[in-house]
């Protein structure tokens, strides 16, 4: 039933996690909306932001418009010339659980 999944979704982003640097975390299930760090791949806590900082989508249709990024992240660039780099991008904790390498 699509609305039991919808609410399932809901919930499950509204189920925080008091997240800290050095902490790995990974994707909740049905809550990416970034093509990185893959599904199933950890990321790092580099930095936890007291005041979220708004994406600046101009378009309310846009599906990152006013998102609260609250959470810096950092993962390894997998493929290219650039394989192994360290970047770090800002994301909405609330799409993030901790990781464990069973997944």
């Amino acid at each position: 039933d699509l609305t039991i999944a919808l609410r399932a979704r809901v919930d499950s982003l509204h189920r925080r996690h008091d997240f800290k640097p050095g902490d790995v975390v990974t994707w909740k299930p049905g809550l990416s909306n970034r093509r990185m760090p893959r599904y199933g791949r950890p990321a790092v806590v580099v930095e936890v932001l007291h005041d979220p900082v708004l994406d600046d989508a101009k378009d309310s249709g846009d599906a990152y418009f006013r998102e609260p990024l609250d959470i810096v992240l950092g993962v390894f660039i997998e493929q290219g010339r650039h394989r192994g780099d360290f970047i770090t991008w800002h994301f909405d904790s609330r799409r993030f659980q901790p990781w464990t390498p069973a997944e």
